[in-house]
């Protein structure tokens, strides 16, 4: 097992912040969930975002496509 390396917590609040973050957009939009037939619950509550193939790299090219139209 190298390279494992064990993680006991978060250094501060913001990276806190950051990781439940991360983790709201997975389960929301990432995660299929077997109590609304494998659909994720934006599927189910029909939010258009296409997450076919590699539903993480999708996200974050959306997120890329979104910041860049707001500063712009």
């Amino acid at each position: 097992m190298q390279g494992l390396k064990v993680m006991r917590g978060l250094p501060d609040s913001a990276n806190a912040q950051s990781f439940m973050d991360g983790f709201r957009v997975y389960y929301n939009y990432i995660r299929p969930h077997q109590g609304i037939d494998g659909m994720t619950p934006a599927q189910m509550a029909g939010i258009p975002i296409d997450l076919s193939g590699n539903r993480w790299a999708k996200m974050i090219e959306l997120a890329n496509i979104s910041e860049t139209c707001e500063l712009g």
